[in-house]
């Protein structure tokens, strides 16, 4: 998730719809926390971090400056939904320092490429 999906809480929802709609127990799922830009190198104004969790925020190199640490956040989040942590991996990678290998918005001005996510279901055989 993004800063907006994370600010909303977007993986704690989507577990929550889980299990109201398939019955899913959260110890049973797995995770993976995808490759985005990483708390290094992703400077927010006060408007993004105020709606993002101070835990997962340092101070920028300027007042009113704030380095969000996104996979910390969603990490957070689905380890309060019950995922247990040896369920979950998170990436190494960084889009703005790994940028060789994968695009990154503000790196490149916007002129990017094109990523993909998965998310899917896997149904237990009968």
């Amino acid at each position: 998730a993004g800063w907006q999906g994370t600010a909303a809480q977007v993986v704690t929802h989507t577990l929550n719809r889980m299990q109201d709609e398939f019955a899913t127990n959260p110890a049973d799922c797995l995770a993976y926390i995808g490759t985005c830009i990483t708390q290094p190198h992703y400077e927010v104004d006060e408007r993004v971090a105020s709606r993002l969790p101070e835990t997962h925020l340092k101070p920028g190199g300027k007042p009113g400056k704030w380095m969000a640490d996104l996979k910390g956040a969603n990490l957070a989040q689905l380890l309060s939904a019950g995922i247990p942590e040896a369920h979950i991996e998170v990436s190494p990678y960084c889009t703005w320092a790994d940028n060789d290998h994968y695009f990154s918005h503000r790196r490149n001005e916007g002129t990017t490429g094109r990523m993909l996510a998965v998310i899917g279901i896997q149904n237990k055989p009968s």
